[in-house]
């Protein structure tokens, strides 16, 4: 039987793992034969005043279950298995590649504090040095201006391109438009016209 390609997710519940996870998939699709593990580590605690290791170990695997839930796993075809540990995460992720047989691991390049105390920024680096297979680190990659601009509505573009009007709009947007700007008073410069450039086409 061939090997399946097995990738381990780090999760700290971060916007960042959350994309680690999505490449993760993205990559498994690619195989025929693929398993996803995401591993959450919980680092324990010997305070005798502060939350007991089973009890964060529970709230973890909760918040793992509605984590996985929220990226719709099960919806993907290929099969993602939920583990949660107690230990610092580097020893748990290498651990769990070694006994896993990871092919790859894929970790966000740094969490957020929180309840479980998880953070992946020192972490990644670690990792990638001592872990027994490749490390992919993902990180959140910073939208060029032009991204962040709304592209036009293809309606308002086609009424412009027939008018010849670039000032022209689709029927939708000109009856928005025309609605703001009778709640501004008819003034070009209230809040109406203010409102429909800044969120309309």
């Amino acid at each position: 039987m061939t090997h399946p390609f097995v990738l381990v997710v780090g999760i700290d519940f971060s916007d960042l793992s959350a994309q680690a996870f999505r490449v993760a998939r993205r990559l498994a699709k690619g195989h025929a034969k693929a398993v996803i593990h995401a591993v959450a580590a919980i680092p324990g605690t010997s305070d005798p005043d502060r939350i007991e290791d089973d009890e964060l170990e529970r709230r973890a695997t909760d918040r793992l279950t509605q984590f996985l839930t929220a990226e719709h796993a099960e919806e993907a075809g290929i099969p993602v298995i939920p583990h949660v540990s107690v230990g610092q995460p580097l020893h748990v992720i290498n651990e769990f590649a070694a006994e896993a047989r990871a092919d790859l691991v894929v970790l966000g390049t740094h969490g957020r504090t929180g309840l479980e105390r998880l953070v992946f920024g020192s972490v990644a680096e670690q990792v990638v040095r001592t872990a027994p297979c490749s490390v992919l680190v993902v990180r959140e990659r910073k939208l060029a201006p032009e991204e962040l601009i709304e592209p036009a509505c293809p309606s308002c573009v086609v009424e412009r391109e027939r008018t010849n009007n670039p000032e022209a709009l689709c029927a939708i947007h000109h009856e928005r438009h025309q609605r703001r700007s009778s709640l501004a008073g008819g003034d070009t410069f209230g809040l109406g016209a203010l409102d429909f450039h800044v969120s309309g086409v």
